[in-house]
């Protein structure tokens, strides 16, 4: 099964027992490889969950903030481009993205699809969108997500999150 941090350190030049290592504290929730290095130095951050957002209106990207932090605290990166956000995403992989259906260039879904065939691993993805009649097609066609209609609704929308964090956690327990 996947294990959350895994494609961080497949994609980094650090040896095996450095590997073992970093695999062993993030296990025990004591190190986050997507927190900034110069932050952990010398100390252990709590493991936090690191989302990738995808909206081109910048409007929505306090609102979701909000939302987050009322329950949740999170390492979140904010992306109105989403061509422009790939490259920090493949760099940095996420715990799970965000991503509207309604992008710039792509399709959200398409979008969603391309992230996963690029890290390689099926990263649990919220979809959001004014639009309802995607919540059916988000629901059959894309595995291992969630679809959240706008406006957003608090509740549902912290409960796939939530969804998310249980499964991750679980994940990380059977290792």
């Amino acid at each position: 099964p996947f294990q959350y941090g895994q494609p961080f350190l497949e994609k980094t030049m650090i040896n095996e027992p450095t590997k073992e290592i970093f695999i062993k504290l993030r296990r025990e929730k004591r190190f986050n490889p997507w927190e900034n290095a110069e932050a952990q130095a010398g100390t252990y951050v709590d493991l936090m969950p690191h989302i990738s957002i995808f909206d081109d209106d910048k409007h929505i990207e306090p609102l979701i903030r909000k939302h987050i932090d009322s329950r949740f605290q999170a390492s979140i990166n904010f992306f109105n481009d989403e061509l422009k956000g790939l490259e920090q995403l493949l760099r940095w992989p996420p715990d799970f993205c965000i991503i509207d259906i309604y992008l710039k260039h792509l399709d959200g879904i398409c979008f969603g699809k391309t992230v996963r065939s690029l890290l390689k691993f099926q990263i649990p993805i919220i979809f959001i969108s004014g639009d309802q009649a995607y919540a059916e097609i988000v629901r059959e066609e894309v595995k291992n997500s969630f679809f959240v209609k706008k406006p957003i609704d608090h509740t549902q929308f912290l409960d796939a999150i939530e969804q998310i964090m249980l499964r991750k956690d679980s994940n990380q327990t059977a290792a």
